[in-house]
């Protein structure tokens, strides 16, 4: 694989470009270099598989460190401290989702390489081979029986990532809109006691509203779009 170093979606991630000339020329029935056919995509096929998985264990921390932040800001409120603090709520995981996005996007050009030109070189090579055994993804579909929507696994994410900031929001109104003196930490400047709640208050809004429709857009792609 070969990395660009730049990101379509965002600074955190680096996108992800597959050498595909040594693959084209297998496709085309040739050995390229020499190399078997089965050989060379069967190494992209583990060098996709590879990138996949590290980008998976990545969301996984990213999830996990999401949920960390609302527990710990949920705890402090409980705790005694102002409610005021979960309007920091949003602005992490809203930059959290954004990372989680970045790897998604990129994990779904992986694996659309992988089903569109390295799974059909393959099945062409394997038809021509007596008694060859079925490709495990063609085996897997064939036997999947069950018919759960493809999208119920988006519903933990759009939670963790959008769910909790606007719930925290909704919890923040009355110390940040009705009575924001009364939750301001002491010490600050008379002017800002009313301001600034009002101000990240809206931020949060717009910054939840903003991140859910784009995850929205990417989980949920409109077809021929």
């Amino acid at each position: 694989m070969v990395f660009n170093g730049r990101s379509d979606s965002g600074p955190w991630t680096k996108r992800v470009r597959i050498d595909r000339s040594r693959t084209q020329a297998a496709v085309d029935g040739t050995k390229g270099d020499g190399t078997d056919l089965v050989s060379i995509v069967n190494a992209q096929l583990d060098r996709c598989a590879a990138e996949i998985a590290r980008r998976s264990t990545t969301q996984q921390t990213i999830q996990a460190g999401a949920i960390s932040a609302a527990a710990g800001l949920g705890a402090a409120v409980i705790g005694g401290f102002t409610p005021l603090v979960l309007l920091l709520l949003p602005i992490i995981s809203v930059s959290l989702g954004s990372q989680w996005l970045d790897h998604h996007r990129t994990i779904g050009r992986i694996g659309t390489y992988a089903a569109e030109e390295l799974e059909p070189a393959l099945h062409r090579r394997m038809a021509s081979v007596p008694a060859a055994p079925q490709l495990w993804e063609g085996y897997w579909r064939q036997r999947q029986t069950r018919r759960t929507s493809k999208h119920i696994w988006a519903i933990p994410v759009l939670t963790i990532f959008y769910g909790l900031p606007i719930l925290a929001l909704a919890i923040a109104i009355p110390s940040a809109l009705l009575h924001p003196a009364e939750a301001a930490p002491e010490n600050l400047p008379t002017f800002s006691i009313g301001t600034w709640p009002r101000v990240l208050w809206g931020f949060g809004v717009l910054l939840t509203v903003h991140g859910l429709y784009t995850a929205w857009r990417t989980l949920f792609p409109r077809t021929g779009a």
